[in-house]
């Protein structure tokens, strides 16, 4: 953040050893534990090594090109046309979709847009008052919440409604993006300390990942 070069050599050797890793892979997605292959884990991975490919000038475009054809071919919901979780579900989900939006925007804004679109059509809400919500399983179906999507209420994602809060301020999709912000002041209640604004009834991480969501941008 200060322009320290303290990390340089570590943050080249991860990032190299990364894309050797995926080149090696069967599929461009690596495990996140033993056996277990998760989409919006690997969409971080593949967001930071577009962060090193600018900040060292590197190319490895192909690494990002075969991801997405892998992607669109293997693991797209047929039904809601938004990805997959992982490489043993079928069905997408409303709290993964936002995750992965946002880390995909780093390196595929295109992609990303599309896959909002989609999102938007088969998860987002309209609540009375002008309050939108982000379901955790597409319109017309329903489930039970687990430790990725947090509490789920009425078909409603806590997570997923948090996430999704990135790509309507990318897109500048202004009516999702305040009926959001309304949803999360009933259900956090804001307050004011020592000239800082936090969320009283949101853990650290839920006032971390909304920081993150609202100034969300095109980086490069």
């Amino acid at each position: 953040m200060d322009g320290g070069n303290e990390f340089d050599e570590l943050h080249k050797k991860i990032s190299n050893t990364l894309i050797r890793r995926i080149k090696k892979a069967d599929t461009p997605f690596l495990e996140t534990y033993p056996g277990e292959v998760y989409t919006a884990d690997n969409f971080v991975m593949y967001a930071s090594l577009s962060v090193f490919n600018h900040v060292w000038k590197r190319k490895n475009t192909g690494i990002f090109v075969n991801l997405k054809k892998y992607t669109q071919d293997n693991l797209i919901d047929t039904v809601t046309g938004v990805i997959l979780p992982n490489i043993y579900s079928s069905n997408s989900r409303g709290s993964w979709a936002g995750w992965s939006i946002f880390y995909i925007n780093f390196f595929d804004k295109k992609w990303a847009k599309e896959q909002y679109k989609y999102t938007k059509e088969n998860f987002i809400v309209k609540l009375p008052f002008s309050i939108y919500a982000c379901r955790e399983y597409s319109k017309g179906c329903d489930g039970s919440g687990d430790i990725d999507s947090g509490p789920v209420v009425m078909g409603l994602s806590t997570s997923g409604t948090g996430f999704i809060l990135s790509s309507a301020h990318l897109y500048k999709d202004v009516e999702i993006y305040n009926g959001i912000l309304k949803i999360a002041e009933i259900i956090g209640q804001s307050y004011s300390c020592e000239n800082q604004r936090h969320y009283l009834l949101s853990p650290l991480v839920g006032d971390a990942i909304m920081l993150a969501m609202k100034t969300s941008c095109d980086w490069w």
